[in-house]
């Protein structure tokens, strides 16, 4: 990306750390809203229903952290960049489970969950376009899909789309067989599979027009992108 003097220079360290932030913000307003939530997110939170002995943050980054073992088994090499992005879903781990503490004590009213599904749609598909110029490797979830797609040479979609269907069937089974019915999947799990790529691209060229972004503490790292939450 062109840094252009007309435009300020944002760091994009920061830019990682705000999108990390919003985005775990905006997977537990969709989760609270009981609209359903990300197909990526789901997997992790059918896990702490199943097992809640560990938080859902914690499930996160341990479904996170397997995605980033099966990227070095495939690729069969080490990459610093996957060590990266597994520190980065660490901490995205913990900001869940930070905004599951205070989310869970607000009201539940018809019009409130629907106004906390909009929030996080919009908290996601911000955080998630913002992370996409942080210059810097990102969340695994993210990160498998593209990284899936280079390693074995075929189209992204081609991996996203299995993707996201094993982790939605993952949910639904994990959920029936555990607490009787399907849980984390909802109208909202629809909206969210056929609109979210293009509230990303909106706010992506919204931020394109305001701002660049570079390194400013890590210098020399590769550019790393996003598809989707």
């Amino acid at each position: 990306m062109k840094e252009e003097k007309s435009k300020p220079v944002l760091a994009g360290e920061l830019l990682l750390v705000i999108g990390v932030f919003l985005d775990a913000m905006g997977i537990v307003f969709m989760l609270y809203s009981g609209a359903g939530m990300t197909a990526g997110a789901s997997v992790s939170y059918a896990l702490f229903l199943a097992f809640p002995a560990l938080t859902q943050g914690t499930w996160m980054y341990l479904f996170q952290g397997a995605l980033v073992m099966i990227l070095f088994l495939v690729g069969r090499k080490l990459n610093w960049s996957y060590l990266f992005s597994f520190v980065v879903g660490f901490f995205f781990g913990i900001a869940v489970d930070f905004h599951k503490m205070w989310i869970e004590t607000l009201p539940t009213g018809f019009a409130f969950r629907v106004a906390y599904f909009l929030l996080g749609f919009a908290a996601v598909s911000f955080s998630v376009a913002l992370m996409n110029r942080c210059l810097l490797p990102i969340i695994p979830a993210d990160l498998f899909s593209r990284e899936m797609s280079r390693i074995l040479q075929v189209p992204y979609m081609r991996v996203r789309l299995p993707q996201d269907i094993t982790c939605l069937s993952v949910t639904l089974f994990l959920t029936v067989v555990f607490t009787g019915r399907p849980q984390g999947i909802g109208v909202g799990t629809v909206i969210a599979a056929f609109t979210l790529g293009k509230a990303i691209a909106w706010f992506g060229e919204r931020m394109d027009r305001r701002f660049t972004t570079r390194l400013v503490w890590l210098r020399g790292s590769k550019k790393g992108n996003a598809e989707s939450a």
